[in-house]
């Protein structure tokens, strides 16, 4: 009786504790589809899984309720998890999908475009109004969108997105799209506030040296986390995957928004976002109970 008393004792503590900790990983997702895991101190990454082929040109990315999901392809919506397991959720509803990101109370909002530019010959990937996320079936329901959102080369554009809280949230825009200087700014932004309600821009900090394709913010110490993905050419005319670097994003800084970290040694980062640590570093038996697979049964 002890025996068992004393089992259900310690993988209850295991579990608490690694449930604790369960959001305490950053992730990264790269274009190509290679999930990252990322250490915060060094900025190194290490290469978790691949996903499969045909699932291609990622953009957002985020972690909620158990499972990674990320936008593909513009406007389609992928779920996948640790365990390698993967289920397309279909359209968005929109043609681009810029970015994912989950507010505290678990919801996931998504940075999007009501109109297809691309298909009017204006291939900048702008994405200008803010919706939510169904996580059962990929859809996106608009919550908040500028003035003449649904105009053909109206509007500026949002990238990488994370909530401080559940109403209020940093957003890098590129300013005008990616063909454009200055490549982008750091603003703080409520979706009722300034932009959303009078289509004015608020003042931000500017980020001339690249272009942010990601934020996340640490749920244990509240820090945010950006990484680029890509850098404009010098002739303005398109952009190109570059070596990813982590940055310690600081919006209060506003010549100098970033402190770099460190290179991942991956290029192409899209997205980042907390999730749990790897099945493969938490015990077998705490592991296999969280997957929700079996747990041991306990030596009478």
């Amino acid at each position: 009786m002890k025996s068992r008393l004393l089992f259900f004792l310690t993988l209850a503590l295991a579990l608490f504790t690694s449930r604790a900790q369960a959001d305490s990983q950053l992730y990264g997702l790269t274009r190509a589809g290679q999930l990252l895991s990322i250490d915060k101190t060094t900025g190194t990454a290490t290469s978790v899984l691949t996903l499969p082929s045909q699932y291609t040109n990622f953009r957002g990315f985020e972690y909620a309720a158990g499972n990674f999901y990320a936008s593909y392809n513009g406007g389609r919506i992928l779920r996948f998890g640790l365990n390698g397991t993967v289920k397309d959720l279909g359209s968005s509803g929109y043609p681009i999908v810029n970015e994912l990101s989950r507010s505290p109370d678990g919801k996931v909002y998504a940075v999007v475009s009501q109109n297809d530019e691309r298909s009017n010959g204006v291939n900048d990937g702008r994405a200008e109004s803010l919706g939510q996320l169904d996580l059962s079936n990929g859809h996106v329901s608009i919550t908040a969108a500028p003035p003449n959102a649904t105009t053909i080369g109206v509007g500026p554009s949002f990238r990488a997105l994370v909530f401080t809280d559940n109403t209020n949230f940093y957003t890098f825009h590129i300013d005008g799209g990616i063909y454009e200087k200055p490549w982008g700014t750091l603003l703080a932004l409520t979706p009722t506030s300034n932009y959303f309600s009078t289509g004015s821009l608020p003042a931000g900090a500017n980020a001339n040296w690249g272009v942010l394709t990601g934020l996340a913010m640490d749920p244990d110490d509240g820090s945010i986390y950006g990484v680029d993905g890509w850098q404009v050419s010098s002739d303005l005319t398109a952009y190109t995957t570059i070596s990813s670097t982590l940055y310690l994003v600081t919006y209060q800084t506003p010549d100098l928004p970033q402190q770099p970290i460190g290179s991942t040694g991956y290029s192409g980062i899209i997205g980042l976002a907390f999730g749990p640590k790897s099945l493969a570093k938490m015990s077998p038996a705490v592991a296999l109970c969280i997957s929700g697979i079996i747990c041991p049964t306990p030596t009478p």
